[in-house]
């Protein structure tokens, strides 16, 4: 029930922004299996809290934290809505890898894939910056496989990050062929920093 990253292309993106990293209070929100969290734990972050919605990416993730013998650096949180599981806490870098499709999850499985009207990402945008230190960094992936159905989710994203005071300071992007969805996605990672100007 737990979505599972099939290639290193993810983590490879992420891993261009080691500097920001390394030495760095982590969130990772939407963990799943916690690849990207035991990646920040690896690369020198000092601390790593690993949180999803989804029970199952919960086990997962305190599952593969253990195997990968990270424990010291990565505490995985209990299930909860997006910041919920962190009141109050603030973090040099917060990452989250959004559901990428427009769509009602049927599944557990699903919830990872679908964000109907990407209203997760909104949420996310809308509550982050409380959750950012001055001078933090937003790490946000994001596929535009939801352009075949007529949406653009990644002019939504900046939409939306303007309006919640957060402006894009970096792009890295990779094409692939989506295995979920079919055809070619263009997969990005967005940094987002808070505005000088608020």
């Amino acid at each position: 029930h737990v979505y599972v990253p099939a290639d290193g292309s993810v983590p490879a993106m992420y891993e261009r922004y080691g500097e920001l990293l390394r030495g760095a209070d982590v969130l990772d929100m939407g963990t799943g299996t916690g690849v990207l969290a035991i990646l920040a734990a690896k690369i020198g972050a000092r601390s790593v809290v690993a949180a999803d919605v989804s029970p199952d990416a919960v086990e997962n993730t305190r599952a593969n934290v253990e195997r990968t013998d990270t424990g010291d650096v990565v505490a995985v949180r209990d299930a909860a809505d997006l910041f919920e599981g962190v009141p109050g806490e603030t973090f040099d870098v917060v990452m989250f890898n959004v559901p990428w499709l427009d769509a009602e999850p049927q599944t557990r499985y699903d919830i990872a894939r679908y964000d109907p009207g990407f209203r997760v990402l909104t949420a996310f945008l809308e509550r982050c910056r409380a959750h950012l230190r001055p001078d933090g960094a937003v790490l946000v992936q994001l596929s535009d496989i939801a352009r075949a159905g007529g949406g653009d989710p990644v002019a939504l994203l900046v939409e939306r990050a303007a309006a919640s005071g957060l402006t894009v300071a970096s792009t890295e992007s990779i094409d692939r062929r989506s295995r979920t969805a079919g055809g070619t996605e263009t997969v990005y990672v967005f940094e987002l920093r808070a505005r000088a100007d608020d």
